[in-house]
């Protein structure tokens, strides 16, 4: 078993992050871990506790060994099959850890929410422009959803996940994020992001941060395209 522990993570330009590893790995095998997004909470929910940040990472699990999943954590399997008893996706509240048995390295989606232990700068939402183009949801499956209630955090949400498909004219319509951050991972297909500080193409396997205030729209510019979403949610 992996024994990981929580180090600082370095956050750069809005567009980018280049953190350091969330990770230290005590045993010398190859886990890489890339942290693809980090929101502040303490901003999104005006807390008077600082330091809770809403993180999602990418694993690479090596054969034979283990990832500790922390609390308040989902989980999304991107390539490989994981130990028969854990699912390709889930969430938990509590530690726990995923078992790699197959001889190839395995992908897998980590957001969690936890307290950070640096003062480094997270990225903010850029100013944003009034977008007036209406647009409404369409061409969009869901193909799964579930959410947990988060334990020990001074705020009351909801820890969801969502992994929706979109055709080839498919449509996310126009919305705004009001409390509500989340992460969204492009698992195939290409999008156009239409937002206020500029349009973004999206492909696999990019992710977008939508903090507090983001107002934007999707659309598909492949013959199909898969997003995997975690996001907080009210009650």
């Amino acid at each position: 078993m992996l024994c990981i522990a929580l180090l600082s993570c370095l956050a750069k330009t809005p567009s980018t992050i280049q953190p350091e590893p969330l990770f230290e790995l005590e045993q010398s095998v190859e886990h890489h871990v890339e942290i693809l997004e980090v929101i502040d909470l303490t901003h999104e929910f005006d807390l008077e506790q600082s330091g809770w940040v809403f993180v999602m990472e990418k694993h690479t699990i090596p054969p034979d060994s283990t990832l500790n999943v922390p609390p308040n954590a989902g989980w999304f399997m991107i390539s490989g099959t994981l130990d028969e008893h854990i699912d390709t996706v889930g969430l938990t509240t509590v530690n726990m850890s995923i078992s790699n048995l197959s001889g190839i390295g395995q992908d897998v989606l980590v957001a969690s929410v936890r307290k950070r232990t640096t003062k480094t700068p997270i990225p903010t939402l850029p100013a944003q422009t009034t977008i007036k183009q209406m647009t409404k949801t369409a061409g969009l499956t869901m193909l799964g959803t579930s959410s947990i209630d988060l334990d020990s955090v001074p705020f009351q949400k909801k820890l969801r996940y969502r992994h929706v498909s979109l055709n080839d004219s498919g449509v996310v319509g126009l919305h705004t994020h009001d409390q509500r951050p989340s992460v969204a991972v492009i698992l195939e297909g290409a999008l156009i992001e239409h937002r206020g500080d500029g349009d973004q193409e999206r492909v696999a396997l990019a992710s977008v941060a939508e903090r507090d205030g983001l107002t934007h729209w999707w659309e598909t510019t492949t013959d199909s395209a898969r997003i995997i979403v975690f996001d907080l949610v009210d009650d």
